[in-house]
């Protein structure tokens, strides 16, 4: 556990003192922590399928750089509890190109398929 928090913490780029308080960076965290952390729960469905962060979104502030205004955009809208990072191909990495900020509804539009198709 020692280990996977000193990867998370050694891929933000600046003390983090504060801003693990943030909705904004508990995104970015659980985002790393899902494709880089086998112990993870979720692990299985991101870096377990190969899923990666962009070598940029790595550093907490890339991330915030990329996403950060449209985030505010879409908590103005929606909430900060209906705002979530979405992956808008669901086998894609992580990347400002690949993703964008939607409500849990949705996401819920947004699902791979799990198991087999009913015919």
């Amino acid at each position: 556990i020692k280990r996977e928090r000193k990867l998370i913490l050694g891929l933000h780029g600046f003390a983090r003192k504060g801003k693990n308080r943030t909705r904004f960076y508990r995104i970015w965290q659980g985002m790393i922590s899902r494709c880089y952390s086998p112990k993870q729960s979720q692990y299985k469905f991101y870096g377990g399928r190969g899923i990666k962060v962009s070598l940029k979104w790595k550093k907490f502030l890339g991330f915030k750089q990329d996403m950060y205004e449209l985030y505010l955009d879409h908590v103005k809208s929606f909430g900060e509890k209906d705002t979530s990072i979405d992956r808008i191909n669901n086998n894609g990495n992580y990347e400002q190109r690949n993703c964008r900020w939607a409500t849990q509804s949705e996401q819920a539009h947004n699902k791979r398929g799990r198991g087999k198709s009913i015919k």
